[in-house]
């Protein structure tokens, strides 16, 4: 039977996902390297001047070169993606396992508490916050983090109910594991899979949303570089100077899809039916 890394591979749009994302992750760990120029200096005189080979991808209104910037923004959103998406997930799981294994009024609370978050769209929530604390890296991050854990909590609670009823957890019950044991060894471990595929396409998410945040002005504050404050900058200036907002939206573009793509081959490579029906 192919092992689950061969079902993935298999998987062609999963590659060309996973590919996009480890040229995108090189490409912002090796920014430093891979950066012609400064991503802060300043040429006013040059402000908008179209791809060159001095300046690959052109120049903003500014002057200042729109790859080196790029380069430096990948690591911005990259990893409000990455650690949003970790720290929701955190959250996600605490709340998501307290509510199905110990149900009661536990569930009962958290549960209408998921509800509240899922009543309120998370785009308004995250500007009311963000305009209360203030726009900064890591106010976007924790913000997006924490009202990001609702479909976790629902997903994980949905599975931890029918897998603490098996004949292994009520075994374990009985030799006198405790709770925590009992979820850490014997439950959690069986609800891997769609957690898996859900981080990717949570990622994705939180990637779209802090760029829409910092295209509104309330993410990532400048000289800082984000896709989305550069993709701001250029909107101004789309019919004289296309380049200034095509590069940062196709980089949002490829980078969302990608994340999706892989989301879709791990759903297929992880799901029980396709690995049984082998």
């Amino acid at each position: 039977m192919p092992s689950f890394l061969s079902r993935l591979v298999q998987h062609r749009l999963a590659t060309a996902g996973g590919i996009v994302l480890i040229v995108l992750i090189a490409m912002a760990l090796f920014a430093p390297w891979l950066a012609p120029h400064d991503p802060e200096a300043v040429h006013p005189e040059a402000g908008l001047h179209g791809p060159s080979w001095e300046y690959p991808l052109g120049q903003d209104p500014l002057g200042r070169c729109i790859l080196s910037r790029m380069l430096y923004g990948a690591r911005v959103s990259l990893s409000v993606g990455f650690l949003a998406g970790v720290l929701s997930l955190g959250v996600g799981i605490v709340m998501g396992s307290l509510a199905g294994y110990f149900g009661g009024w536990v569930d009962l609370v958290i549960m209408r508490l998921a509800e509240v978050f899922m009543t309120v769209p998370q785009f308004l929530l995250v500007i009311a916050a963000v305009a209360i604390v203030g726009p900064s890296f890591t106010s976007v991050l924790v913000i997006i983090g924490l009202s990001s854990w609702t479909g976790y909590a629902r997903v994980l609670r949905g599975e931890i109910l029918g897998i603490k009823q098996k004949p292994f957890v009520e075994a374990a019950r009985a030799y006198g594991a405790s709770d925590l044991r009992i979820l850490a060894r014997h439950v959690l471990p069986n609800c891997l899979a769609p957690l898996i595929v859900m981080v990717t396409l949570n990622v994705a998410s939180v990637i779209l949303l802090e760029s829409s945040l910092s295209f509104l002005g309330f993410g990532i504050q400048e000289p800082q570089a984000s896709w989305g404050s550069i993709l701001s900058q250029g909107r101004a200036f789309f019919q004289t100077a296309p380049h200034v907002a095509t590069f940062p939206g196709l980089a949002i573009m490829a980078a969302v899809l990608a994340f999706n793509l892989l989301g879709d081959g791990l759903r297929d490579a992880l799901d029980p039916k396709l690995v049984e029906g082998e």
